[in-house]
């Protein structure tokens, strides 16, 4: 855990910066588990036809920083 990952855990605040992206818990109204951590990076519009990908949910924060650094590794790859 990061220095600032910390300091937003410590103060209670429920959203987490990682790399460009904001994870938060949001438990749905839904028996199923596995969509309770919602995560977007900084420049996601949602705009459903822009085909914006840099958004999703997961089962828990680990699982979000994984499909993250998932997304991450495709972008710098990509980049060169």
């Amino acid at each position: 855990m990061n220095p600032v990952e910390f300091v937003m855990k410590e103060s209670g605040l429920s959203r987490i910066q990682y790399r460009a992206f904001n994870i938060q818990k949001n438990m749905k109204p839904i028996p199923d588990r596995r969509h309770d951590w919602d995560f977007w990076h900084d420049d996601y519009d949602g705009v459903p036809d822009s085909a914006d990908c840099r958004a999703g949910t997961a089962a828990s924060e680990e699982d979000c920083k994984a499909l993250i650094d998932e997304y991450w590794a495709e972008l710098t790859a990509s980049a060169y």
